[in-house]
């Protein structure tokens, strides 16, 4: 099906129930920026991975998880999965401490987190409507614009923000064929194509979708080889052990 939507094949797809035999509700973002690959990655690349899952370095699930409701199965993998390095450090602590705020204490408060895991999931997800209980809280202390609001994901912006004409200069240096050789992980004619697809004006689809993320994590990825591999992709610096404590010298010097 996905392969029909969104186009790239299906080759290397992981098995639906990936994880121990369970499929959590997360999959489904993993498999839409998945189809991506089949398209970006290079032949060598794929040899490199061979029989590689990645579902296979997820933490250890509790034998119990198959017979939990799959909402809370999904609920437990974020936990795992997500809470950690991405939700609490790249998107929660980061910007809250930016700003003096604390708010990591109800995900890190364990009676909290016991609670809320033996409410029924009707109370979480109602329909279409998530977060219910909470919503129906908020209704009697917060604006009904505040409590009705729809949830919006919290990311970085996908491949065609930095398709534009006003785009940095490394930006192609990163996807020319020859950094992109270097680094051998992408198929440079490939990189190419949607490129120019996704820079000329289409109708929004599935597919466009997921290559647009795609193309996000290829410049990403190239911008990582260039600053802890090595440079040579484009012109900007590297890092190093002395920029870095260069730059904790500067940091400290203007607290």
């Amino acid at each position: 099906m996905l392969s029909r939507l969104i186009g790239g094949g299906a080759a290397h797809r992981a098995a639906f129930h990936g994880a121990e035999g369970v499929r959590f509700a997360q999959q489904i973002s993993w498999e839409i920026l998945g189809q991506s690959r089949e398209q970006f990655y290079s032949a060598d690349m794929w040899d490199r991975l061979g029989t590689y899952n990645p579902y296979e370095d997820l933490p250890p699930l509790p034998e119990r998880i198959s017979k939990w409701h799959p909402l809370n199965q999904s609920l437990y993998a974020a936990y795992k999965v997500m809470l950690p390095g991405l939700l609490m450090v790249a998107k929660g602590d980061r910007p809250l401490r930016a700003a003096s705020t604390e708010g990591r204490y109800p995900f890190l408060d364990e009676k909290v987190v016991a609670f809320c895991s033996q409410i029924a999931p009707d109370y979480k997800l109602r329909g279409w409507t998530d977060k219910w209980l909470l919503r129906e809280v908020a209704e009697r202390v917060a604006p009904k614009q505040i409590s009705e609001r729809r949830k919006v994901m919290f990311r970085a912006n996908m491949g065609t923000a930095f398709l534009g004409s006003r785009r940095p200069q490394w930006v192609d240096e990163l996807l020319s064929p020859e950094s992109l050789a270097a680094t051998g992980y992408f198929n440079p004619l490939a990189v190419d194509k949607w490129r120019t697809k996704l820079s000329t004006s289409g109708r929004a689809s599935l597919g466009r979708f997921a290559f647009d993320m795609g193309l996000a994590g290829v410049i990403s990825t190239q911008l990582w080889h260039h600053l802890y591999c090595g440079g040579g992709l484009c012109n900007l610096p590297t890092w190093s052990i002395d920029n870095y404590a260069s730059n904790l010298v500067g940091v400290s010097s203007v607290a």
